[in-house]
Parts: C-alpha cells; sequence; structure tokens
C-alpha cells in the first residue's frame, strides 16, 4: 500500500504538541479528558480522509482485477476504523466538556468553537450513519450477520461523502479556535498550530494524491 499521506504526519505533530502542554498544564480532570480525546482527532480525521481518497490513485500497470479489488478494500477499512475511533473519541471529548460546564453552572455553545465542535459533531454521526445500511446491506439481504467478515466494502454514495467533507472541515475548524482559546498553549505556539491545521484541512480537502476517473466497470 502507499504511504500516509504527509497531511498525516503533519497532523501528528500538531496533536503530540497539544498533548506535551496538556501533559504539563494543571487542567482541571474533564477539561484534560476534552481535550486529551479531541487531540487524537486530527490525525485520525486526516488518515480518514486521505486514505479513502488514495482509491482514486492510479494502481500499479497490470495489477490484476481480484487485487486491485482488495486494495481498494483495504484502503476503505482503514478509512473505516480511522472515522469510527475519530467519532469515538469525539463523543469522550463532548461528554468530558459537557460535564465540565454542568459542574462549573457555565452556559453551553456561547463560543464559535463550541458551534463549530457541535456541528462537527453531529456532521460526523450523520455521515457514519449513513455508511451504515450500505456497509451491512448484503448481511442484511442474506439474514447472516457477523462483525468479522462479509462486510460490503466497496460503494459510493454522495449523501455519505458531502457529510464527511462537512464533518472534516468543520472538526478543523473547532480544533484551531479550540486552540487559539487554549490558555495554556502560548500565543506564538497556538497560532502555528492553527496556521498548520488550516494549512492540513486545506491541502487535504483541495486534491489529494494523482487522481483518476472512475472506471465505470469498477466496484463502487
Amino acid at each position: 500500500g502507499r504511504r500516509p499521506a504527509w497531511q498525516v504526519g503533519l497532523s501528528g505533530v500538531v496533536c503530540a504538541t497539544v498533548l506535551s502542554y496538556l501533559r504539563r498544564s494543571a487542567a482541571p480532570r474533564l477539561f484534560a479528558l476534552h481535550v486529551a480525546a479531541m487531540a487524537p482527532m486530527l490525525p485520525l480525521a486526516t488518515a480518514s480522509v486521505s486514505t479513502v481518497r488514495q482509491r482514486l490513485t492510479r494502481p500499479p500497470a497490470g495489477l490484476p482485477a481480484a487485487a486491485r479489488r482488495r486494495r481498494n478494500e483495504w484502503y476503505v477499512i482503514r478509512h473505516f476504523v480511522a472515522s469510527a475511533a475519530a467519532f469515538y473519541l469525539a463523543i469522550a471529548g463532548l461528554v468530558g466538556i459537557v460535564c465540565q460546564k454542568e459542574a462549573l453552572g457555565r452556559p453551553h455553545l456561547r463560543t464559535l468553537h463550541a458551534w463549530c465542535g457541535a456541528a462537527a459533531w453531529v456532521l460526523w454521526g450523520a455521515a457514519y450513519l449513513a455508511a451504515q445500511p450500505q456497509v451491512w446491506r448484503d448481511q442484511w439481504r442474506q439474514r447472516r450477520f457477523s462483525l468479522l467478515s462479509n462486510k460490503r466494502w466497496l460503494w459510493s454514495d454522495s449523501t455519505h461523502r458531502r457529510l464527511g467533507v462537512l464533518a472534516f472541515g468543520a472538526s478543523l475548524t473547532a480544533y484551531a479556535s479550540g486552540l487559539l482559546g487554549w490558555r495554556a498553549l502560548p500565543r506564538l505556539i497556538a497560532r502555528c498550530c492553527a496556521g498548520l491545521v488550516a494549512l492540513i484541512g486545506a491541502s487535504t480537502l483541495g486534491g489529494h494524491g494523482a487522481r483518476v476517473r472512475d472506471d465505470p466497470r469498477s466496484p463502487e
């Protein structure tokens, strides 16, 4: 398989920076849970988007059809694992910050960061749910259910794709605004990391990898 996109490595650097400052801070436990759960979302979400788009890169010349199918399935499986992990971590992060606000008696959804985070979580969940009927379709028809096998990985759905793009954009906006508003980060570090988040988002959504036109005969 291809190497991970450079955006994934760069997002890992931003994540490691955030966790490093979190470790040195005296953040309350629930707020620390929020930051610790949300920080890995950047590399996971970036990996999710960049990996699934690698399906559109040209396969090696002479690769048999069965091998091309396995190659594409592997990209989609990696996309599924990364996006599901990001979504479940977001749930933990959301619980942490909601409980923190409740404990302090502070109102919710009063900042750009809060609204973008809420929108990202809703869109991420919607994209995740939109994929489920496609993934489990064959098992539902055959009335044979298994978590480990017989999943339908190769499919295309415009609703899932659009929701995923919106979720990724909202997530990165929430991430950058959170960096800029977190007092534990030095101002210069926060601005640099927010700029890197913007670069990661623009380059990932703007056109990742060498694209080829979809072959109507290929499985989607």
